[in-house]
């Protein structure tokens, strides 16, 4: 930065040496008087919860990074704020449903949002008097490890590179019924009717996985595993909840091993973030 200039900047060779001193100290010591040191930073209010989508929801192209090592590292980096943004919408359901429940007494609109809340986690019959159909619906309401989720989404994409993943967002190999409504698999097996599930986003193919995992009959192991290591006072455990993904995939045990295998494999790259 260029120097200001003062009365004896120019021309004036023949000033005391200290001249220049004597001004310097006289200007700190206007700046000491006028500028006082720095307070300590006030504390900061923790940044709000993440909206349900995060960043890009927009399918990067993996398939163009070569060394397997910086793919995967895009992909964790790419998914996680994904998958954390849908578990962080979840866990402020949850929060609020155990506030309810243990409440001796509902307002008219608490009683509606139990009431939505357990249509939408499917617990049918529900009364929202009922401690046992809160427990129900607690069991249902609440977040898939990152590590499972993470695992799953890289197992069932190839790393954000199958065909699925491209074409429909749908990063953990999500089906639906109805002719016309997702992609065909090439390979389908003769006589099934079922296609490959389209999303317009990867938040909404994430919200998805997230939703059926915590509903559908066939993951009601998965939910006990979870609701025990509640019990315990643990924070769920990705690998241990793996047991109870058997039908996920025909090939049930073979499956389960091999996503608690790149659980283990890759924990050091969601151990960074």
């Amino acid at each position: 930065m260029k120097k200001k200039e003062t009365p004896f900047s120019s021309g004036d060779h023949h000033r005391a040496p200290w001249a220049g001193l004597t001004f310097v100290v006289s200007l700190a010591a206007l700046f000491v008087a006028l500028y006082p040191y720095p307070k300590e930073p006030e504390a900061q209010l923790p940044p709000p919860p993440p909206l349900a989508v995060t960043l890009s929801d927009t399918l990067p192209d993996f398939s163009i990074i070569p060394i397997v090592s910086e793919k995967k590292e895009a992909f964790f980096a790419f998914m996680m704020p994904l998958i954390e943004a849908e578990n962080n919408a979840i866990l402020a359901r949850r929060q609020r449903l155990n506030q309810l429940h243990t409440s001796e007494a509902y307002a008219p609109s608490e009683y509606a949002w139990l009431e939505e809340l357990a249509a939408a986690y499917k617990v049918d019959p529900f009364s929202p008097d009922s401690p046992e159909d809160r427990e129900a619906l607690r069991t249902r309401v609440d977040m898939v490890p990152l590590s499972l989720a993470m695992a799953q989404a890289a197992n069932e994409s190839a790393w954000g590179t199958s065909r699925f993943a491209r074409e429909g967002n749908n990063l953990f190999g999500q089906w639906v019924y109805g002719k016309g409504k997702g992609m065909v698999p090439k390979n389908r097996t003769k006589g099934a009717s079922h296609e490959v599930a389209r999303f317009d986003n990867v938040a909404d193919s994430v919200r998805s996985y997230l939703h059926n995992l915590n509903t559908l009959w066939a993951y009601e192991p998965l939910r006990e595993l979870r609701r025990e290591q509640r019990d315990q006072g643990h924070e769920p455990n990705g690998e241990a909840l793996a047991l109870g993904l058997e039908r996920y995939s025909s090939r049930g045990e073979a499956y389960i091993r091999e996503i608690q295998q790149l659980i283990r494999m890759n924990a050091h790259l969601l151990s960074k973030r």
